[in-house]
């Protein structure tokens, strides 16, 4: 009997309208949201294993081997995903005028995954 798992019925959706979308395949997992800027992982896990990843696009697939040297255990994550919706003129009382400033949204979503024997463990329990 082996036991598989998937992060994705573990999400945890940001509050907003819509969230990041996560897929887990035996050796990547895929995070996007389709009209986003772009998209920041964290993932953090065993022997204080953190690391950072970016795309300044609404997609990024990270391969297991991006992951602590694919080393067995349970790590955890947050995807946030951000989209330029319009701009505005600031104007700040420091002498140099009024600037341009992003209006944003961002999307996201956090849980969970494990690594077990160099794969990403997925889905759900099979016997």
């Amino acid at each position: 009997m082996k036991k598989l798992w998937m992060a994705g019925c573990l999400l945890t959706a940001s509050t907003l309208s819509h969230s990041v979308d996560v897929s887990i395949s035996t050796n990547s997992i895929v995070f996007s949201e389709n009209n986003a800027d772009n998209i920041s992982i964290s993932v953090s896990g065993p022997e204080n294993f953190n690391d950072a990843f970016k795309s300044d696009s609404g997609f990024i697939e990270i391969n297991i081997q991006e992951i602590n040297q694919s080393k067995d255990g349970t790590y955890q994550f947050d995807a946030t995903a951000t989209s330029v919706v319009g701009s505005t003129q600031v104007s700040d009382n420091n002498g140099r005028g009024s600037v341009s400033k992003n209006i944003v949204t961002s999307d996201g979503a956090s849980g969970h995954f494990r690594i077990d024997n160099g794969e990403f463990i997925v889905d759900s329990e099979v016997e």
